[in-house]
C-alpha cells in the first residue's frame, strides 16, 4: 500500500505539509521541484505536479514508473498537454520578500566560501558577477527536513529576476560546508518567468544563451558562451518564452538530465511562430563543452524577415512634376538634417562642452558660435560626464544672460550613461554588427521626444565593433543614419582622433570608413602656432573637415571663456540670432518691393530666401536662415503671400503686412 514515506523513499524526496517534495524527472538528487500529493479523485490516487514548469504528463509517467504502477494504456496524443494548475502559494509574496531580504543582507562572495565552492567546480568568479550575481550569506535560514530546526548555513545566494520586468521574484540558496562542499540547494520564491541573470538586459545585443544551473551557466560563460542567464530547471529551459530584440537562443543543458528532450519541443517552438528558426545538427562546442550535452542556437528565419521587405524603386521621370524639397540643417552649410555629423577632438580639447551650447541654443532657438540653427527639442546621451558635471557646464553656458534660464531648457532631454554599459551595437560571432537592447529603447525615447537633434558622447563607448573594420563601420552609421532618416533628425557623434589623425591635422580616426559613411565632419582643435612661439590654451578651432552638401574647409576660432566658448572674433555675428535676421529679411523685402522686384514663398526663379541669400547686403545669411525668418514672419502674420493679375496669369508675391493696404488700392 502506497503512503507518503514510501513514495518519499522511492523518489528520493521528503514530505512537507502533507505532500511529496522531490527531484523532477532530469534534476539533481537534492533537486525539490516536483510535488505528490493522494487525491480521491484521480483515478489511481495520486496527482503530480512541478513549481519548475515540466509537464506534469512526464512527471506523472517518471513517478509510476518509480513506484512500479503501470501506465495508462490509452492513447494520449489527442489529449492536450497542459499543465495542471498548481495550487496558489498564499505566503508567495513573503516569500519573496523574505528571499529579497536575505539578499540585502548578502555580502561580496570573493575571498569568502563561495569562491572555495566555485574553485572546487573548476569555475571563475569575475569581478562582474561578484556582488551583482552572486552574494555570500555567512548564517542563512536553513530548515532542517529531518528535525524541523532551524539552522544557520553558510550559503552562496543567486537572485532570481523577472525575465521582462527585472523585479526580484525569487533567491536561490546553496547551502555549503566549511570546506566547500555543496549540502544543498533550495528556492526560496519563484523561478518560473524568472532568471539568474548573470549578463544583464544591456548586454544583450544580438542573441543570448539559456542554462538550467548557476554552476553550468557560468561554465558556459567562462568558455566565451555569453551573455547567459540561469532558469533554475530544465521546465524553465522549455517554456523560455521568443523575446523581442533577442535574435538568436542558444540551449545549454549539463549531462545526464531532459535536455535532449526538451531541445526538439523548444525546436519546434521556435519555428512554428515569433520569427525564429533553429539550425541541426547543433553548433560546434568550444573546447571543454565535453560536460554539454548539447549545444543548440536558433536564429532569424530568413523567409519570415524578409516577408516585410519592400525594394523602393521611383522613375526619374516621375520627379519632374514636383518640386525638389529643400536642404533642411540643423546647423547650416556645417550640420545636416536626416545625416550623421562626427565631430571629433581630442581629450580636454571641449568637444563635450562645444555640443552642450549646441544643444541648448537648439532648444532655445539662440545662435550656437554665431550661427544659426534649426529649433526643437533635443536629446543628449552622455556616456562619459554625469548628470552633475553637465549640471555645472550648464550654469556656465547661461551665465550672465538675462533671456535664458535652466527653467527654459526643459526640451533638453539628457540620458546620463556614465559608468553604465552604453554600448548601442556590437558584433555577433559571425562579425555582423547587431543593435543593443540599450538602441532599441533609444528608438523609442525618441518616438516619443521627436527630437530635431540627438547628441552622442562619445563614439568609444557607444560603438562595440572593431574601429577599424569597414563593413562593420557602415553597418554602425547605418544604425544611425537610419533613426536619422526616419525622424528627420541630425545625429551628432563626439569621437576621438588618431594619433596620425591629429599629426596630420585632419582629425580623422580608425578606418577611412568613419570618414567617407558620413555626409559631414568636423574637427575641434587647438590653434596652430608657429614653431618656439606658446601656445594660447583658451584659443580652439572648429574646421568643416568634410561637407557633402556645403563648403568645406570653413574655419570658425573660438575662445574659451568662463565655462563656455565664444567666438574669437571675423565672423558673422548673429548675437541678437533670430530677430537679427528677421529685420534683415524685412529690409530686403522692402527694398525688393521699392525696386519692384517681387519675390515668393514658393520655389522657383523668385524664391525669396535664395535672392535674399545671394544679394550683396545679405551680410553673410545663408539661404536656410532666410528661410526660417521667412517661416517665423508669415506665422506671426508680419509677411504673406498675396496674388495679383489677371485670373488667368495669377502670380504670388510675398508682401509686408504694413504694405498689405498699399497693394490693395
Amino acid at each position: 500500500m502506497l503512503s507518503l514515506p514510501a513514495i518519499a523513499r522511492a523518489l528520493g524526496g521528503e514530505i512537507s505539509n502533507g505532500q511529496v517534495l522531490a527531484p523532477g524527472p532530469g534534476h539533481s538528487r537534492r533537486d525539490r521541484s516536483m510535488w505528490v500529493r493522494f487525491s480521491p479523485a484521480a483515478p489511481d490516487g495520486i496527482l503530480v505536479g512541478s513549481f519548475a514548469g515540466d509537464d506534469w504528463r512526464d512527471c506523472k509517467d517518471y513517478v509510476r514508473d518509480r513506484l512500479g504502477m503501470d501506465r495508462p494504456s490509452v492513447d494520449r496524443q489527442p489529449a492536450p498537454r497542459t499543465q495542471p494548475v498548481t495550487p496558489p502559494d498564499p505566503d508567495a509574496a513573503r516569500k519573496v520578500e523574505r528571499g529579497f531580504d536575505l539578499w540585502r543582507h548578502g555580502i561580496e562572495p570573493r575571498g569568502t566560501i563561495v569562491e572555495t565552492y566555485l574553485r572546487s567546480r573548476a569555475l571563475d568568479l569575475p569581478e562582474d558577477v561578484a556582488g551583482r550575481v552572486l552574494r555570500f550569506h555567512p548564517a542563512c535560514p536553513w530548515k532542517d527536513e529531518a528535525t524541523g530546526r532551524l539552522l544557520r548555513v553558510l550559503a552562496m545566494l543567486a537572485l532570481f529576476r523577472d525575465i521582462e520586468t527585472n523585479e526580484p521574484k525569487g533567491l536561490h540558496r546553496t547551502a555549503l560546508a566549511p570546506d566547500g562542499r555543496k549540502i544543498g540547494r533550495r528556492m526560496l520564491g519563484a523561478a518560473a518567468g524568472a532568471a539568474i541573470k548573470i549578463d544583464r538586459d544591456v548586454d544583450i545585443t544580438f542573441g543570448l544563451t539559456i542554462g538550467e544551473g548557476i554552476e553550468t551557466c557560468l561554465a558556459a560563460r567562462q568558455m566565451g558562451l555569453r551573455p547567459v542567464w540561469a532558469l533554475g530547471s530544465v521546465g524553465g529551459i522549455g517554456i523560455f518564452p521568443v523575446l523581442p530584440g533577442i535574435e538568436a537562443l542558444t540551449l545549454l543543458g549539463a549531462r545526464g538530465n531532459r535536455c535532449e528532450a526538451t531541445l526538439p519541443r523548444r525546436h519546434k517552438r521556435c519555428n512554428s511562430g515569433g520569427g525564429m528558426t533553429s539550425h541541426l545538427p547543433p553548433l560546434a562546442a568550444p573546447p571543454g563543452a565535453e560536460r554539454f550535452v548539447k549545444l543548440e542556437r536558433f536564429e532569424p528565419n530568413p523567409t519570415v524577415a524578409d516577408q516585410g521587405q519592400k525594394l523602393k524603386i521611383f522613375s526619374a521621370a516621375e520627379l519632374a512634376s514636383i518640386q525638389a524639397p529643400e536642404r533642411r540643417w540643423l546647423v547650416p552649410d556645417m550640420i545636416p538634417m536626416a545625416r550623421t555629423t562626427l565631430l571629433y577632438g581630442n581629450g580636454g580639447d571641449g568637444k563635450s562642452l562645444l555640443a552642450l551650447q549646441l544643444a541648448v541654443s537648439v532648444v532655445t532657438g539662440n545662435d550656437w558660435i554665431g550661427r544659426l540653427v534649426e529649433q526643437g527639442p533635443a536629446l543628449m546621451l552622455s556616456c562619459e560626464d554625469d548628470i552633475e558635471e553637465i549640471h555645472r557646464r550648464l550654469e556656465a553656458v547661461i551665465a550672465g544672460r538675462t533671456d535664458l534660464d535652466l527653467d527654459d531648457l526643459d526640451a533638453l532631454k539628457i540620458l546620463d550613461l556614465a559608468g553604465e554599459d552604453a554600448i548601442l551595437s556590437a558584433a555577433d560571432n559571425k562579425g555582423i554588427l547587431k543593435p543593443s537592447l540599450l538602441f532599441t529603447k533609444i528608438q523609442h525615447l525618441v518616438d516619443e521626444l521627436r527630437p530635431v537633434m540627438i547628441c552622442i558622447d562619445t563614439l568609444a563607448d557607444v560603438y562595440g565593433g572593431d574601429e577599424n573594420v569597414r563593413s562593420q563601420v557602415r553597418q554602425f552609421l547605418g544604425f544611425l543614419n537610419g533613426l536619422a532618416i526616419k525622424h528627420n533628425m541630425a545625429v551628432v557623434v563626439l569621437a576621438h582622433p588618431s594619433l596620425s589623425g591629429i599629426a596630420s591635422g585632419t582629425g580623422a580616426g580608425g578606418s577611412t570608413a568613419w570618414s567617407n559613411s558620413v555626409r559631414s565632419r568636423l574637427y575641434l582643435a587647438p590653434v596652430k602656432v608657429e614653431e618656439g612661439a606658446l601656445p594660447d590654451p583658451t584659443l580652439k578651432t572648429l574646421t568643416v573637415m568634410k561637407s557633402n552638401y556645403g563648403p568645406t574647409g570653413e574655419t570658425i576660432s573660438l575662445r574659451y571663456s568662463h565655462g563656455r566658448f565664444v567666438l574669437a572674433g571675423g565672423e558673422w555675428k548673429a548675437s541678437a540670432s533670430a530677430a537679427e535676421v528677421d529685420i534683415r529679411f524685412l529690409e530686403l523685402l522692402d527694398q525688393f518691393s521699392s525696386e519692384g522686384r517681387n519675390v515668393t514663398m514658393k520655389k522657383g526663379t523668385s524664391y525669396a530666401p535664395h535672392e535674399f541669400a545671394r544679394h550683396a547686403d545679405a551680410r553673410g545669411i545663408t539661404k536656410d536662415a532666410f528661410r526660417q525668418a521667412m517661416d517665423r514672419l508669415l506665422k506671426a502674420g508680419k509677411i504673406r503671400s498675396f496674388e495679383d493679375g489677371s485670373p488667368s496669369r495669377r502670380r504670388s508675391k510675398l508682401i509686408a503686412v504694413e504694405n498689405f493696404g498699399d497693394d490693395q488700392a
